[in-house]
């Protein structure tokens, strides 16, 4: 699936691509198996074909992509990771049931089977370590929000 700015494009339906120079503009008219036709940016064409992946690697049982939840009660969302995706432009993604980088924006932290934690921001050796660094920004965030004792 090609995502070419708000639009989802199979490319299997994609009959040809062109780029034109339009009114000083680079665009790429797409023409589809089913006789549609539409115009994109090139950027946004070039950027799509980038970030499509190339190839799907299985991942190792036991990697899961982390989304620390910060609206009480704290939990740690562990979603299993079941593919890597490599996009022509190198960058490799993970894949859950909810799809590339599960449906987020690239930089959720990922725990390996061999318990290290890493992210494109920072790595933690453990879970352990991770788990607790995650408390801290919570615990943080809700002193912060705690309301103010008056009196009485």
């Amino acid at each position: 699936m090609l995502k070419l700015g708000a639009r989802y494009v199979p490319l299997s339906s994609i009959q040809q691509a062109r780029q034109r120079l339009i009114e000083e503009k680079w665009l790429v008219e797409v023409d589809l198996v089913d006789n549609d036709r539409f115009t994109v940016e090139l950027s946004v064409w070039e950027d799509a074909l980038a970030r499509t992946p190339q190839q799907m690697i299985p991942a190792q049982s036991g990697t899961y992509m982390l989304s620390p939840c910060f609206d009480p009660p704290f939990e740690i969302v562990k979603e299993p990771v079941i593919a890597w995706a490599l996009s022509a432009d190198g960058i490799m993604a993970p894949i859950t049931n909810n799809g590339i980088n599960d449906g987020g924006p690239g930089n959720e932290p990922i725990l390996f089977p061999t318990g290290e934690v890493r992210s494109p921001v920072a790595n933690w050796n453990t879970y352990g370590e991770y788990e607790a660094e995650q408390r801290k920004v919570f615990g943080a965030q809700h002193q912060d929000n705690a309301p103010i004792p008056t009196d009485g």
